[in-house]
């Protein structure tokens, strides 16, 4: 090389435009992501998705939006043209699922490309082909209202990023996944997905958000669960804290309808559930997080699977706030008031109500500030700010003598008591703190039981 000729040069578009689809396009299921946030942007109340041998071979994408004319059409394929934002001003007010406008050409550079397209008004619609990131002349088609997208042979101009690929089956699973995503972001939504000539996904329109979420999750009993907290607004469809598994798999996150994914909300999610819920464990379900535009920011990850918070911290800590004040006055086990002091006499057998203790009581700690995840607040503490927790005489009594009575005896909401076994036979009740906590003393020393955990086991 010269050393006149600069060592800098300007990249091609096909090049430029892989690059681009190197961020954008990771496997078929963020094609099939891109494609159907289109549709939904386009109006779409019903969309079907057919892809073959996992999306590698083909994707077709085919809505029931309004279309494109002739010019919107081969203006689509162009990289960052996009009829979702005019200025600056207009990213911090993002209410459309894309804007970006790489979308499609990312896409048309790594395949064989293909858009259908018709306004409901137009006699004829328009055909456009990009092979490679090469467009084609667009020719007019006769076709149906909407538009149908058609890519083949994903990653053929960039075979290294194919055999990073997984299985057939695999792949498939990742498409079945973004539609169910989408499906549960958008209950009004028709949506058919066909893998290999087989239905493998169907989402007919639900009634609400929580018929389509409970569909979704046929085996589990859902709570349904909403409030506000200043302009966020929650809602959420979350099973049992006793079917919690290890991991959030099974848990769908929304922020403004778009499908996220977020570690540090699905933890405040757990921790909402008090101890319950063991850390590492998420319970099933939905969670749909509401608010203004201008505290989202959806451009902070290329395939728009993350967002960021204004107010990080107080967002989270709102939908903690929203979550465990509902989970707190419902609890899983039934309709049984925990916050009752019958409730839980009958559960310690008869040992008296757990009244305030005599003056030369032992206090076991500060009062919880805020509050108490999936627990019932009890009345105040006494003066002091501390609760106290007395001996009394039937603190004497074994736990194990609550059952003597059999399986017939039953506690204040009807269900029967059953013996505790092993170690927790063996303790004796001391007494109970703030309807939160059981003290008991065992052959080792102190033990304190959360009530609520015990009740659930």
């Amino acid at each position: 090389m010269s050393q006149a000729e600069p060592r800098i040069r300007l990249l091609d578009d096909a090049l430029i435009d892989q690059i681009a689809a190197g961020e954008v396009v990771e496997r078929p299921a963020s094609v099939v992501k891109e494609l159907l946030e289109n549709a939904l942007d386009a109006g779409a109340t019903t969309i079907t998705v057919t892809i073959l041998e996992g999306g590698v071979d083909s994707i077709v994408v085919s809505d029931d939006g309004h279309g494109m004319g002739p010019a919107d059409a081969a203006l689509a394929i162009q990289r960052h043209a996009t009829s979702k934002i005019r200025s600056f001003d207009d990213l911090t007010h993002i209410k459309t699922l894309g804007f970006r406008g790489e979308a499609l050409p990312s896409i048309a550079s790594v395949s064989r490309f293909e858009l259908t397209t018709r306004r409901a008004d137009d006699v004829e619609g328009v055909r456009v082909r990009v092979h490679g990131g090469v467009p084609e002349a667009a020719q007019p088609i006769g076709c149906a209202s909407g538009t149908t997208i058609s890519v083949r042979d994903l990653f053929y101009a960039v075979p290294a990023r194919r055999k990073f690929l997984k299985a057939r089956q695999t792949e498939t699973s990742h498409v079945t996944d973004v539609c169910r995503r989408v499906a549960l972001a958008h209950p009004e939504l028709r949506l058919h997905v066909f893998s290999n000539e087989r239905r493998v996904g169907e989402w007919l329109p639900a009634k609400d958000w929580f018929a389509r979420a409970q569909a979704n999750f046929s085996d589990e009993t859902l709570q349904r669960i909403e409030g506000q907290r200043g302009s966020l607004t929650v809602r959420a469809a979350l099973g049992a804290p006793e079917r919690a598994r290890t991991g959030a798999k099974n848990l769908y996150l929304f922020v403004n309808g778009r499908p996220v994914r977020d570690a540090t909300l699905a933890r405040n999610i757990s921790f909402a559930y008090g101890s319950v819920i063991p850390p590492g464990r998420y319970p099933a379900g939905v969670l749909h997080v509401d608010l203004p535009a201008e505290e989202v920011d959806v451009n902070a990850h290329p395939q728009k699977s993350e967002v960021r918070f204004a107010a990080g911290s107080a967002t989270y800590e709102a939908v903690t706030r929203v979550l465990a004040k509902e989970l707190g006055t419902q609890a899983f086990g039934g309709p049984a008031n925990r916050s009752s002091s019958g409730f839980w006499d009958a559960r310690l057998g008869g040992l008296g109500a757990l009244s305030p203790a005599p003056s030369d009581a032992v206090l076991l700690g500060p009062v919880p500030v805020g509050p108490v995840p999936y627990a019932a607040v009890s009345s105040p503490a006494p003066s002091g700010g501390a609760p106290r927790v007395g001996r009394s005489a039937p603190a004497q009594t074994s736990l194990m003598s609550v059952f003597e009575a059999g399986p017939a005896a039953l506690d204040a909401s009807g269900d029967a008591l059953r013996e505790p076994r092993g170690e927790f036979g063996r303790l004796r009740v001391l007494g109970q703190v703030r309807q939160m906590l059981i003290v008991c003393e065992g052959e080792h020393g102190l033990v304190v039981l959360d009530q609520h955990a015990a009740d659930e086991r």
